[in-house]
């Protein structure tokens, strides 16, 4: 077919350019839809067979669905990266205990706790090994935990027929089964066992990554972190144990991370895990990924001084692994070999950078390197004046752990865990991101279609990662205590939601189960029997008001948890008089009764919390006294600064016949003393009037200056269209398409 040529189609007008000038005017004034383009280009999504600028080239083939590839740098989605963990050394704590925690960061995963019995096992028995699932039900089996059993789910919803047929949580492989499995508490990972050998958890990017088994263009791995960290407690009594049988199995039967689908960066992310591991002489920092082949897996570990704390924030802290250093340093076989054939590493480099080697930057490295600061700052605050705030991408100038200023005990380790920056100059109340109120929340970056914000200009901005978050499913405290017997001295401080709107209980690997309102509940649904749910309802309501809310909940923190302290240290003094006399029974009820006892008054006080912040903080009030006979509420108007950057103070009224002023106010001229301070009159009508003239003729005259710009502006588009469609006319024809 064929287009008109330019005698049959309509000449450019003068109205084209009217047009465009008219866009050329108001399109300043339109949102910015369009990211930078440098910014764009830095931010863009990498193919999996992005080069690595490395001294050689590899030639290496990789049949496996695995990750060869080595992009510079990467940009995933905040939610992807799930955790903090820390952990203390016997020699820094207050009661000469290992401390772990962990924040299980997690918008969507189940929050749930079980206790795994203890249990011996007939010869050749084998153990199931599930494919990674985070979400409720993560897990449903029988026989292991009343958590996981399919009796527990909840029959109300909908979705539970399809989640109790046989083959939901899904089996992708067996390994020997041991003679013997110790008990523990687990909840997305295996937190402590009964011999007092605790786990944190904190997701880091990997340099390679591979598909599990068991789903669809799957590979050969069969381990992931979940598994591996349970396994090591249904089987070791210490640290050392632990690491050497996750390391041990990873590189036997092969491992993969926590994503093995969708965006490349979000795989990279979770492709490498980072666990602390203590017992009650030892701690250690754990880091694995998988290996080059897909079959195999990569790891090392490092002890942490005695007298020290370490933490890990989404990212590798090992840094020179030293091969002569057995006390210091554990590792796989193929630690070098696989750093050496990717061109990652070589001999004459000396000792292997774990960091630098195995991990990924990411585009905004303050999300991991900030965390790792404020921790070690909080513990030390010595170090304030010469530990930088911010560093380069590999953390460089941070040191793999240090010495606190003073012993630490878990109340300070709940604090360090309910921290958003406060009193730094990144705190998260502040600024007009917190709002009015200092929410120090926020939310995952994400595309937003009604609001034209597309994913590359999301990613494109940084928020400060705060230890507290909101979408935390659980937080924990572990205390391994060598100087008290098992039973007694292996106990888990445990909050589920966001720390800072939670609190803590105590509970006991010993004891036979675990108060029900930690064990159950889901995402589906608002349950008033669940700690999750009690916490999750206080720190919704609390975001609309947090600078005030946020004193009612720390208060009730302090009410519940001080006096918890005290009772659980009573509690182990009633447990070790019966295991003195032989009462092994007892000793277990006396631990159980606290922990139940607890769990009860915790879930009981922040239902109550909760509907005492509803009445108390309203619609913009709060009332004064909510035990008085006379019923006051104060206003909770906006700050000045709100009121500044909103606009309040950008409307012009114009009086018109403006009213006098009461007898009971006095008054007062413009210019006088008022307080101290020479006030303008105030406006005592509402009524505004439009400037005289119109909008172009008001402010002392700009507008017209204004005005006669746009006329030059149209008179000059005028003659430029009426040349253009004078000159257009000798222009040849449109040529013809072959459509």
């Amino acid at each position: 077919m064929s287009l008109p040529s330019s005698s049959t189609r309509a000449r450019p007008t003068t109205t084209v350019f009217v047009v465009l000038f008219l866009l050329f005017v108001v399109s300043p004034s339109l949102p910015n839809t369009h990211a930078n383009s440098t910014t764009s280009t830095r931010l863009g999504r990498r193919a999996l067979q992005t080069s690595f600028t490395s001294r050689r080239s590899s030639s290496l083939s990789y049949p496996y669905p695995s990750s060869p590839s080595f992009p510079s740098r990467i940009n995933p989605n905040p939610g992807t990266d799930r955790c903090t963990t820390m952990i203390v050394g016997p020699k820094a704590s207050m009661d000469g205990s290992t401390m772990t925690t962990h924040t299980a960061d997690c918008a969507e995963c189940d929050f749930r706790l079980a206790k795994v019995p203890a249990r011996d096992w007939p010869a050749g028995s084998q153990r199931p090994i599930y494919l990674f699932a985070s979400a409720y039900p993560r897990r449903v089996q029988e026989g292991r935990s009343a958590t996981w059993e399919p009796s527990n789910l909840d029959d109300s919803l909908p979705q539970a027929p399809v989640w109790k047929k046989k083959g939901f949580s899904k089996i992708i492989g067996y390994i020997p089964q041991v003679n013997h499995t110790y008990a523990l508490i687990e909840g997305l990972y295996a937190i402590e066992n009964e011999h007092q050998v605790a786990i944190g958890e904190s997701t880091c990017s990997g340099r390679f990554w591979t598909k599990p088994r068991g789903v669809e263009g799957g590979g050969k791995a069969l381990m992931e972190i979940g598994e591996l960290s349970s396994i090591a407690l249904e089987r070791c009594m210490t640290a050392r144990c632990a690491i050497e049988t996750m390391g041990g199995l990873a590189e036997e039967y092969g491992y993969y991370g926590a994503e093995w689908e969708g965006q490349m960066d979000d795989i990279i992310a979770e492709a490498g895990e980072a666990l602390v591991v203590g017992d009650p002489k030892e701690a250690w920092i754990f880091h694995i990924l998988p290996d080059d082949t897909g079959t195999s897996a990569v790891w090392a570990a490092q002890r942490v001084p005695d007298g020290h704390i370490s933490i890990v924030a989404n990212q590798f802290i090992i840094r020179g692994v030293k091969k002569d250093k057995k006390d210091e340093f554990l590792f796989s076989s193929n630690l070098w070999e696989v750093a050496e054939r990717n061109n990652l590493w070589e001999a004459e480099d000396g000792e292997l950078d774990f960091l630098k080697v195995y991990g990924y930057m990411r585009v905004h490295a303050a999300y991991a390197t900030r965390r790792v600061w404020r921790v070690f700052t909080l513990a030390a605050p010595s170090l304030l004046p010469s530990l930088p705030s911010s560093v380069d991408d590999f953390g460089d100038g941070y040191p793999f752990s240090v010495e606190p200023d003073k012993k630490l005990n878990p109340a300070d380790l709940m604090r360090f865990q309910r921290d958003h920056y406060e009193g730094t100059e990144f705190d998260l109340t502040q600024g007009i991101a917190a709002g009015p109120y200092g929410d120090p929340n926020r939310y995952d970056p994400s595309a937003n279609k009604g609001e034209n914000v597309t994913l590359l200009q999301a990613q494109g901005g940084f928020y400060e990662r705060s230890i507290s978050l909101f979408r935390t499913s659980y937080s924990t405290v572990t205390q391994s205590r060598g100087a008290l017997p098992n039973l007694v001295g292996g106990r888990v401080w445990i909050c589920q939601y966001m720390p800072a709107m939670s609190t803590y209980t105590p509970l006991y690997v010993g004891v036979s189960s675990l108060p029900p309102s930690y064990t159950r509940g889901s995402l589906f649904k608002y349950e008033r029997g669940s700690n999750y749910w009690s916490a999750a309802s206080v720190g919704n309501w609390a975001t609309r008001f947090y600078r005030y809310i946020r004193q009612d909940v720390e208060e009730s923190q302090r009410t519940i948890e001080g006096p918890l302290m005290l009772q659980a240290d009573m509690t182990d003094k009633a447990a070790m008089e019966n295991l003195a006399t032989g009462d092994m029974k007892g000793a277990e009820e006396v631990l159980k009764g606290q922990a139940d006892l607890a769990a009860k008054v915790a879930l009981d006080t922040w239902n109550g919390l909760f509907e005492f912040l509803i009445a108390r903080y309203r619609d913009g009030y709060k009332v004064k006294d909510m035990l008085s006979p006379i019923f006051e509420q104060e206003f909770l108007f906006y700050p000045y600064w709100w009121l500044q950057v909103s606009g309040f103070f950008k409307h012009t009224l114009k009086m018109t016949n403006p009213e006098p002023l009461r007898d009971s106010i006095p008054a007062v001229k413009e210019g006088e003393e008022a307080g101290g301070r020479k006030v303008k009159m105030p406006v005592t009508s509402l009524r505004s009037e439009q400037p005289r003239g119109g909008l172009w003729w008001h402010e002392g005259g700009k507008g017209w200056r204004t005005a006669l710009e746009m006329v030059l502006l149209v008179v000059l588009s005028v003659a430029v269209g009426f040349w253009w469609g004078k000159t257009s006319t000798t222009r040849s024809s449109y040529t013809t398409l072959g459509i």
